[in-house]
């Protein structure tokens, strides 16, 4: 104690300071040595090169069949190979390829009837309409969403208990499809739908997004830190792969072996979710009516509460 005393404290915090700069640099070189974009390495990976146009091929006497380019890239490797494409498919035919691809069923008697009886030439373009309009569209495709989402409607596990309230989740999905939601405004709900718009149902219903992984319901003491950062990195590593293409999950343990992400860089995303708790609200799905039936109870209610005051006063 007294030895220490004796020390000049200025230059002592000097020391420190000195010390500090050398650790501080130390390991800003050691960040910027794996740092893949900053080294220009990211820059070769294929999920971070910027799109190209590559112009169809030229019009032949196979692409003369349809002008549309993907029309002319399909015509030239045929001509490659010296094959004939198929002959035009008829409008029945058409409309039955169409209602599969967009709504995953064939088309009722009754759309194929009037679709043939249609003489008008905005037949086509009138048909792929009504079936984009239809609630059937987001249903179809929502459903690849959904998986990559790992939507369930149960807990997993052993348990496997049931999730009520998960198909709010699942609505939000067919809801946007089908109002051609755009796709910032997409990611940005499931991420942050409490955040941006609190009062918007359709917004707290996207949140379900982080919650749809699998999760233990029951739990020991001890397991209680290790599962919260299995939740987390539930999170992180769909939000990475449905929304990146990248499994950033692989850099929880060590640096990725294929994709530029570090260890370091894994946990400075997880940070983002170290606030997210699952929990389960009460949304209200029709805020007008629930007014209006709301005024109606306290109007009638109000009798009763006046009733129970006084009673309780001559009490």
């Amino acid at each position: 104690m007294q030895c220490f005393k004796k020390i000049n404290m200025a230059s002592l915090s000097q020391l420190l300071m000195v010390g500090l700069m050398f650790w501080t640099q130390a390991l800003a070189d050691k960040v910027a040595a794996k740092d893949q974009f900053a080294s220009g390495k990211a820059e070769h990976w294929w999920a971070f090169r910027p799109l190209s146009v590559n112009p169809p091929p030229e019009m032949n006497q196979a692409g003369q069949i349809s002008p549309h380019p993907i029309d002319r890239w399909v015509f030239s490797h045929l001509h490659e190979k010296g094959l004939q494409p198929n002959p035009r498919a008829d409008h029945r035919v058409l409309l039955r390829r169409a209602s599969f691809d967009l709504q995953g069923i064939p088309p009722s008697y009754e759309s194929v009837q009037g679709f043939m009886d249609d003489a008008s030439p905005a037949k086509w373009s009138n048909a792929v309409s009504g079936l984009l309009e239809s609630e059937r569209y987001g249903e179809r495709w929502g459903r690849y969403w959904l998986d990559l989402a790992r939507y369930a409607e149960s807990s997993g596990f052993e348990h496997d208990y049931d999730r009520p309230s998960a198909y709010h989740y699942r609505d939000f999905v067919i809801k946007a499809l089908n109002a051609d939601m755009p796709y910032d405004q997409f990611v940005r709900w499931q991420l942050a739908g409490d955040e941006y718009e609190p009062n918007n149902p359709l917004a707290m219903m996207a949140t379900g997004f982080l919650g749809a992984g699998v999760f233990p319901t029951q739990i020991t003491a001890n397991e209680v830190e290790r599962v919260r950062y299995d939740a987390m990195d539930d999170m992180l590593s769909t939000a990475g792969s449905a929304m990146l293409g990248l499994t950033v999950g692989c850099a929880r343990c060590h640096d990725h072996k294929a994709d530029p992400i570090s260890s370091m860089e894994y946990y400075r995303l997880l940070s983002t979710f170290t606030s997210t708790v699952r929990s389960e609200i009460e949304i209200d799905l029709e805020p007008e009516k629930y007014q209006e039936a709301l005024q109606q109870f306290e109007k009638e209610h109000a009798p009763y509460l006046e009733a129970l005051h006084n009673y309780e006063k001559r009490v």
